[in-house]
């Protein structure tokens, strides 16, 4: 399963954590030539995508808060492959509306007339390597 922080997704997925080595061009009137000053690494941005499917309308609307409640916070992420990335900053959170669904196959929660949401994550890695 996938999760952020606590919050359980049927799928979670999103690109690696990379970082970037920033350079500087530096350029002088009457003088032919370029200069690079490496101004070190810095991560990029990432969008996360991932479902959840809750058991009622009460419950996908919870579970939207958490996950609003969340922005700006730093949590650990386990996307779709197990890999688990901690004090990632989540800098937005887009929540989309609860859709009913009335039978399910497969998924977190099992039964008829689940609520499948797809959120938009936009993350940051804050530990550089």
């Amino acid at each position: 399963m996938a999760f952020v922080g606590s919050v359980e997704f049927i799928t979670l997925k999103g690109g690696p954590a990379e970082q970037a080595e920033e350079v500087e061009t530096i350029t002088r009137s009457n003088i032919d030539g370029v200069r690079l000053r490496k101004t070190g690494k810095k991560p990029t941005v990432r969008v996360f995508r991932g479902k959840r499917d809750d058991t009622s309308a009460a419950n996908a609307a919870s579970s939207r808060r958490t996950l609003l409640a969340m922005q700006g916070t730093l949590q650990s992420i386990t996307d779709d492959t197990g890999e688990v990335e901690t004090n990632v900053g989540i800098l937005r959170v887009n929540p989309g509306t609860p859709r009913r669904i009335e039978s399910a196959i497969g998924g977190v929660q099992l039964g008829a007339g689940l609520y499948l949401t797809e959120f938009v994550l936009q993350t940051v890695s804050t530990e550089l390597t």
